[in-house]
């Protein structure tokens, strides 16, 4: 009769007078005899409030749709709708399966929406950890670094050499250095703190070049530098490391300086041979920087060498 295409034929539709009576209804559907309200008299609505106001809605004519759930396995809408004429309303029963099939792509987007918005969420989640921990490594690289030179500062240094020292079983040699750079404070004097300061930063990238990245370099003072050389297996290595050293300063051009060469004075303690723990070390390896200085600088000394006065002198 009416709306045959809706919903695929599934549903039916009907025309009642305010009292239910039937003025029209399809064919091919026979649930329905000559009165609406008897023939539905035994259906069960979604509350017992639909079933009571339905009648009502009729006689005021009311559109509204209800919920029949008589058979759980087959629930049904009714929707109906006055027609202005004579009070007649219009009415249309539908599966409810049916009735959700065609916004069924609207749960479909719904959940694809919710799974793109829990993945936005996440990446956000996870951008601001990426970029909480980079300003945590930052901060920590800050607190732990010499902002000068990009070695680790004497806090930091002294801490790492220290927890080194007191966690390793010594298999091989760590020998810790005291460095002084020699004549430091007349290049100040003479070509200002500007280039005093990039003669630091050149002195400390070529001690990084010199040593393993495993090894521990550390800025302790103006212009003095602590370094742990670890897991050194001789102590004939130890000197020829050194030496090799004070051949590389040589060839260190700085034009600031107008071919004035660099030089430094070296104090080394070796663990275990002299002493194992960083305050023993220290108070040795400056010793043996003290020596080295007092006799003439531009040399190394190795603190148990100096019970042979022997030293090693480059010039």
């Amino acid at each position: 009769m009416l709306f045959e295409d809706l919903y695929s034929g599934s549903g039916y539709s009907f025309i009642t007078d305010p009292d239910g009576n039937i003025i029209s209804i399809e064919s091919t559907h026979n649930e329905i005899r000559k009165n609406f309200f008897t023939s539905s008299s035994d259906w069960v609505f979604q509350t017992s409030e639909d079933g009571a106001t339905l009648q009502e809605d009729f006689k005021q004519g009311h559109a509204n749709c209800r919920k029949i759930i008589s058979d759980l396995s087959y629930a049904r809408y009714i929707s109906y709708q006055p027609l202005k004429y004579n009070g007649w309303m219009l009415c249309y029963i539908i599966p409810a399966v049916d009735a959700r099939q065609p916004f069924a792509f609207i749960n479909n987007f719904e959940i694809i929406l919710f799974a793109f918005f829990i993945c936005i969420v996440l990446l956000l989640i996870f951008a601001l950890w990426k970029i909480n921990q980079k300003n945590q490594t930052s901060l920590l690289r800050q607190a732990h670094t010499d902002a000068l030179t990009g070695l680790l500062n004497k806090v930091y240094a002294e801490h790492t050499i220290s927890e080194w020292l007191r966690e390793k079983d010594f298999e091989d040699l760590q020998a810790l250095m005291m460095i002084d750079m020699d004549y430091f404070k007349q290049i100040n004097d003479t070509y200002g703190h500007a280039t005093g300061d990039q003669v630091l930063k050149i002195f400390a990238g070529f001690l990084k070049e010199q040593f393993r990245a495993t090894d521990i370099i550390g800025r302790v003072g103006g212009d003095e530098f602590m370094i742990l050389m670890k897991n050194v297996r001789l102590d004939y290595s130890i000197h020829l490391h050194l030496q090799k050293l004070y051949t590389n300063l040589q060839n260190i051009d700085i034009p600031e300086l107008n071919d004035q060469k660099l030089s430094c004075s070296i104090g080394c303690a070796v663990a275990p041979t002299d002493a194992e723990s960083f305050s023993q070390l220290y108070r040795l390896a400056d010793h043996a920087l003290y020596t080295a200085k007092h006799n003439g600088r531009g040399r190394f000394v190795i603190y148990h060498d100096i019970k042979n006065q022997q030293e090693t002198v480059l010039s």
